[in-house]
């Protein structure tokens, strides 16, 4: 195969191959070419659309488990006194409303906001959307994962129509 620098406009595309308007050679591998072209624009775009339906978070895999009512009745003492203060269930008050939540994020982003809001902040475009929305970081209230489940059971009833 001829290799020559040429411009764009020197070249034309004729019947599935390229041609230079000269008419100087034919580049026989244009299939290949166009397919190699094609498969790397896709890798590409695929690499810069951050990933499809992977989102940052510090918790990985967690889970909390059938309802505990107990837990639950943990999780709402916890939440009035560390969440209410700036979060209701149904209206926006300083943060976002929680009380359908758990309908919208997965379990390892709230655990990992609960636990980690200075990592999600600096690390996960929805948490970084929300500080846009609502103007104010989320503080770390300094939970342990026990309380921060029993936040999360609490926040599950609550969606489920109990616990308020």
């Amino acid at each position: 195969m001829i290799y020559k620098q040429t411009k764009i406009s020197e070249l034309k595309y004729i019947n599935g191959e390229f041609m230079f308007k000269k008419n100087a050679f034919k580049c026989k591998n244009t299939k290949l070419l166009l397919s190699a072209f094609t498969l790397l624009s896709i890798t590409l775009i695929a690499s810069c659309s951050g990933g499809g339906d992977t989102e940052f978070t510090v918790i990985k895999g967690a889970e909390i488990g059938a309802f505990n009512q107990a837990q639950a009745n943990m999780g709402k003492k916890i939440f009035s006194e560390k969440c209410a203060s700036c979060h209701k269930y149904d209206i926006k008050l300083v943060g976002p409303p929680l009380g359908t939540v758990v309908k919208r994020r997965s379990t390892d982003y709230i655990l990992s906001q609960i636990l980690h809001p200075d990592k999600m902040i600096a690390n996960n475009d929805t948490t970084k959307a929300l500080l846009a929305k609502f103007l104010t970081q989320m503080p770390n209230q300094h939970l342990n994962m026990i309380e921060a489940k029993a936040v999360l059971m609490h926040l599950t009833d609550v969606s489920n129509g109990g616990g308020k």
